[in-house]
């Protein structure tokens, strides 16, 4: 399942992936400067992921191969980590960290296994993957190949996404307004996966020199002085074109940053960035949980994050020794075997 690395896009990863930590780190202190900080790192850093799950896109190869492989590796790549990660959380959570009868352990074990097939996940970060195997999908159906074209289905997937917002703001909670932010989450992440396509066809790289960096570098910085807390997670998102346009901003800067640093730690960070993501958020959880006063302190961050060492320190090594196939490294046994059939 291994496919060739382009090392200075492992390395953005890991540059984003320490910022996503540490953006959920900011989120449990009172800091002076946390609403900057927060939106600062919410305007680019998973709309990067996207862009770059965009680039590394090859339209040709899944036309090539058809759409039953495509899935399967979507399925693969994907669908199993998402659930993966939704159940190594419901089990730790619901174990060791939830005080429960053991019926009661049973029957949240079960709950979660039921909204694991809903469009409300149970664990925060898991909304990533199953945007991204969404997105994915959109992005194939798309057949996007045309430059031109890419162009139009950016600026139609945005539109959505604005109208989805708009309606957003004026409903309750409940089941409709769930499905809303799952379609508009949907299309604006696609937005974001198409422009990395947009990224590879043009090789945006070598047109962005020193001084459209810094640009780049200026708007992305300049963002939260004027707008709010926009999470794509949450599609809580009341301005979605400068959100767009400093998703995009940031890539770049994040990217052409990368280039310049040849870093084995950030690599290997950015390699197993889908472990990190997927577990990172089980400390928070344990401080919250089981050690309130901790919690509460002021050395939390600092608490938070070497927690978050601790655990994906062991995590990352035993994951991928052990249960490859459920992180997406290689093929699940069971795909191996329906595809083998075919």
């Amino acid at each position: 399942m291994e496919t060739k690395r382009i090392d200075y896009l492992d390395t953005c990863k890991g540059i984003l992936i320490i910022l996503v930590v540490i953006g959920h780190a900011i989120e449990i202190v009172d800091l002076e400067y946390k609403s900057y900080l927060i939106k600062l790192i919410y305007s680019f850093h998973m709309p990067a992921f996207f862009v770059i799950s965009g680039f590394l896109f090859n339209s040709d190869k899944w036309k090539r191969k058809g759409f039953k492989e495509f899935l399967l590796n979507r399925t693969n790549k994907n669908l199993i980590p998402y659930f993966f990660f939704e159940y190594l959380y419901g089990v730790a959570a619901t174990l060791f960290l939830f005080k429960l009868t053991w019926k009661g352990k049973i029957m949240e074990l079960l709950y979660v296994i039921k909204r694991s097939f809903s469009i409300e996940v149970n664990y925060v970060p898991s909304w990533f993957l199953i945007t991204l195997f969404f997105a994915g999908l959109v992005v194939y159906w798309l057949d996007s190949r045309n430059k031109k074209r890419i162009i139009i289905e950016i600026a139609v997937l945005i539109v959505i996404s604005i109208i989805g917002g708009r309606i957003l703001n004026s409903m309750d909670e409940g089941f409709i307004r769930n499905v809303l932010i799952f379609i508009s989450r949907i299309a604006l992440s696609s937005a974001f996966m198409l422009f990395g396509l947009l990224w590879r066809c043009l090789d945006i790289s070598k047109v962005i020199k020193s001084i459209a960096t810094v640009f780049c570098l200026v708007v992305t910085i300049l963002f939260p002085f004027f707008f709010g807390w926009e999470s794509i997670s949450s599609f809580s998102i009341d301005y979605v074109i400068p959100f767009v346009l400093t998703g995009i901003t940031g890539t770049c800067a994040a990217v052409v940053l990368s280039k310049y640093l040849d870093c084995r730690f950030l690599r290997f960070l950015g390699r197993e960035s889908l472990i990190i993501m997927g577990t990172h958020q089980f400390v928070r959880f344990a401080l919250l949980f089981r050690f309130p006063d901790i919690y509460n302190s002021k050395y939390i961050v600092l608490i938070y994050l070497i927690g978050v060492v601790m655990l994906d320190a062991i995590l990352i090594p035993v994951l991928n020794r052990f249960v490859p196939f459920f992180i997406g490294k290689e093929e699940f046994p069971l795909l191996k075997k329906y595809r083998s059939n075919l």
